[in-house]
């Protein structure tokens, strides 16, 4: 009852008012008047774009002796400012469409976010040098466009 008083108080002294909804949240005692009504920022990091990794190859060599996930995530920092990594039991299975066999894997799941098609670019480059550093056949990706799969450039 207190919590309620204390809200109701804090509405007289502030302008606006909460709407119905707002109102029997109050009422509730689960949330305050001046958090509801607090004001807020917000900046756009641009596209984001989500991309899964063999979580057992990410231990291998890259050609420069790091591990592959060291040199994932050391790109990632560098060429984006951040990066998100979620670990944990992320896993598919997919169907080859020309044999018809069933494929598992574990991943890591790996997020960025930039601005600009060019910036995107250079992580479908890069992701493609992973997919041959780690003797995949392609990445899958997605974006606010779509899914993907990330193919190296096959040899001539």
């Amino acid at each position: 009852m207190l919590l309620q008083n204390s809200a109701r108080a804090g509405l007289r002294n502030n302008r606006r008012k909460p709407c119905g909804c707002q109102q029997k949240w109050l009422e509730s005692g689960q949330i305050n008047a001046r958090a509801m009504l607090m004001k807020y920022s917000k900046k756009s990091l641009g596209q984001p774009v989500m991309f899964l990794l063999p979580s057992p190859k990410l231990k291998n060599e890259w050609e420069n002796g790091k591990k592959v996930e060291v040199a994932v995530e050391e790109y990632l920092l560098a060429t984006f400012g951040a990066y998100t990594a979620a670990a944990g039991h992320i896993f598919g299975e997919w169907r080859d469409p020309h044999t018809g066999k069933v494929f598992y894997g574990d991943h890591r799941e790996y997020s960025v976010a930039f601005e600009g098609r060019e910036r995107q670019s250079q992580l479908e480059k890069f992701l493609a040098v992973v997919a041959r550093v780690i003797d995949e056949k392609c990445i899958y990706m997605i974006d606010g466009a779509g899914a993907w799969f990330i193919y190296p450039e096959e040899d001539t």
